[in-house]
């Protein structure tokens, strides 16, 4: 029995597609039957989670073609014992069977399950090295249920390809072995390949470490595991014996780089086992120094100088627009912008003599004879009329409670009328009633929990057309508070 397993985030379009066609549903644990209502349901679980980015996992597995067909219940049965062996149990899933697909002129059916990865807690699974543990479940699985058993990827020495690349497989493994026969050191079993006209990429980190290798013959690109376990990267050191170490790392980035009939430059034809590493440069002079890497003083320093350079250059081509001569300030020192600790935090002495010097100069100032006031001059002109402070509004608290409660009822911070306006802090503490045309504040204040309500800081007398508007927004209040909305309908008020 083998599988293939996917992941990511499209739960409709992976759903339309697992039943598109002939598609037969055998088993779920879900209550909806279009793809979009699925899709639906998947999400609405999947949504409890939303830090994942890929929450389809979908899995497709088919028994060997020379197996005994399987019942309903027998793939159910698989299914639950696959998801229990990935700790998928408690997630939302979809068993699906195709018969879309043929092997010697026999239907071969296979299926499909779709299943979200966050479960019915919100939690997701662990899906680190999931395919390799799904293998192993599967091998159990064929013992329980007594099917032809699958070897799995890792077990396999040498592996066919398909049938469309058997003959550049078989090539690619020949000349593998054939290259690696005397346990050579990796650059030399690299260049022996590309003699045979086999590309090869290698994955190698900062440090040097080997990570993954891929092979390209006729057009045609390999990966380490398709070819089989001797073929990867850890199979060609563990069983055939190329030896690699974290010096060849430059020396491999020369070969794959290399243009194509450079081949001779780096060591092309070379069938003995001598290292090609002695022919490179020496492990120091590809390795930067701390010298080459950080600079010297003196670098850094000339650095800054012309970066100083630069940017008066630049500061006087900016000035040449127009007429007026460049005028180069000083830079300020640290002295001048950070005060002194005696300017933060005075000395006692010097406070008590501050203090002494205000009074002498007030003492002087009494023991002065006393002047005579110049008379005032003749006003020129009318004065203006004297200003009569308006008597407060004894309703001014009222007034406040009608006008914010009207606000709260409108979900508003802000009225606007012509006869008066009104605005409410967005915390809804502070209110500020003014007249439309004048803008004169006629009512301010806050409301205090403490106090237990509003709490007016000033007023003034409002006009009968002021109380007649404010009349009107407490008959608004009342309407709005009393009549139900159409949301509301229907649910107990």
């Amino acid at each position: 029995m083998i599988c293939n397993i996917t992941k990511g985030n499209d739960f409709y379009g992976c759903v339309s597609y697992v039943l598109a066609g002939d598609a037969r549903l055998i088993g779920d644990n879900m209550s909806g039957n279009s793809p979009t209502e699925l899709a639906w349901e998947f999400r609405l679980v999947s949504n409890k989670n939303e830090r994942v980015e890929k929450p389809v996992l979908h899995i497709s597995f088919s028994p060997d073609p020379s197996d005994r067909p399987l019942s309903d219940l027998e793939y159910s049965a698989i299914t639950q014992d696959l998801l229990d062996g990935l700790e998928l149990g408690d997630n939302q899933f979809l068993l699906v069977e195709h018969r879309d697909t043929e092997f010697n002129g026999k239907v071969r059916p296979h299926c499909h399950i779709i299943i979200n990865r966050v479960n019915f807690d919100g939690k997701c699974n662990d899906d680190f090295r999931d395919y390799y543990r799904a293998q192993r479940v599967l091998r159990q699985i064929e013992k329980d249920y007594r099917l032809i058993e699958t070897k799995s990827s890792w077990e396999v020495e040498q592996k066919k390809g398909p049938p469309l690349r058997q003959d550049e497989t078989k090539y690619i493994q020949e000349a593998i072995k054939q290259a690696a026969s005397d346990k050579p050191e990796m650059p030399t079993f690299i260049s022996r390949l590309q003699d045979n006209n086999i590309d090869v990429k290698c994955r190698i980190t900062r440090t040097g470490k080997f990570q993954g290798i891929s092979y390209s013959y006729n057009g045609k690109a390999f990966k380490g595991r398709q070819l089989g376990k001797s073929f990867t990267h850890q199979g060609i050191q563990s069983q055939l014996g190329v030896i690699h170490k974290p010096i060849h790392k430059k020396q491999i980035e020369l070969l794959i780089n290399a243009p194509k009939g450079d081949s001779d430059s780096t060591n092309q034809g070379n069938t003995d086992n001598t290292s090609v590493v002695e022919s490179a440069r020496p492990y120091k002079s590809f390795v930067p120094s701390i010298k080459e890497t950080f600079g010297s003083y003196e670098s850094n320093k000339a650095k800054k100088q012309l970066k100083i350079e630069k940017a008066k250059d630049s500061k006087q081509a900016n000035n040449s627009h127009d007429n007026t001569d460049a005028v180069t300030t000083p830079p300020q020192s640290y002295k001048s912008f950070v005060p002194s600790i005696k300017e933060v935090f005075p000395r006692f002495k010097d406070i008590e003599e501050e203090e002494k010097n205000i009074i002498q100069s007030n003492t002087d100032k009494e023991n002065q004879p006393p002047v005579s006031p110049e008379p005032e001059p003749e006003p020129t002109s009318t004065p203006e009329p004297e200003t009569i402070e308006t008597a407060p509004e004894p309703e001014a608290d009222k007034y406040a409670i009608i006008i914010a409660g009207y606000m709260a009822a409108q979900n508003t911070l802000e009225i606007k009328g012509d006869t008066m306006k009104a605005t409410l802090s967005p915390d809804a503490e502070r209110l500020t009633v003014q007249r439309a045309i004048s803008n004169e504040v006629i009512l301010s204040g806050y409301y205090s929990l403490s106090d237990g309500g509003w709490v007016i800081g000033s007023s003034k007398k409002f006009t009968e057309e002021e109380k007649k508007r404010i009349t009107q927004l407490k008959e608004l209040s009342s309407k709005r508070v009393q009549q139900p909305t159409a949301e509301k309908k229907g649910f107990e008020q």
